[in-house]
């Protein structure tokens, strides 16, 4: 679902790189909040399966695959691009509910014609 008109009135009045900055790094940061304690389990089962000794090496890739896809980064460099935000934006799109709850970024950018 797209943001209401208001909100993209909103967004408009940013500089684009910016926006895309916060609408990728926002929508992580809801996802995360709703997966939060699922992914702290999953870091401590992998945590317990590195210092395991007895691991198939099947069971070895399949850990390192988790580790690649959990730790590839991303995440951390949209956080540091969000960070680097202007404050009183930050605050202006958060108390907007529709970045209150997850939602996808390329539904936003479509509805603003990017």
């Amino acid at each position: 679902m797209a943001p209401p008109s208001d909100a993209l009135d909103i967004l408009r009045q940013h500089p684009e790189k910016q926006i895309r900055f916060y609408l990728l790094a926002r929508e992580y940061q809801l996802l995360d909040q709703c997966t939060e304690s699922e992914l702290l389990s999953l870091l401590l089962a992998i945590g317990s399966l590195n210092v395991a000794n007895d691991l198939s090496a099947e069971t070895q890739q399949a850990v390192q695959a988790m580790e690649e896809t959990l730790f590839d980064g991303t995440r951390l460099e949209m956080e540091m691009h969000y960070r680097q935000l202007p404050n009183q934006m930050k605050a202006e799109l958060n108390s907007i509910s529709y970045f209150q709850k997850p939602y996808d970024t390329f539904v936003v950018m479509d509805a603003l014609g990017w």
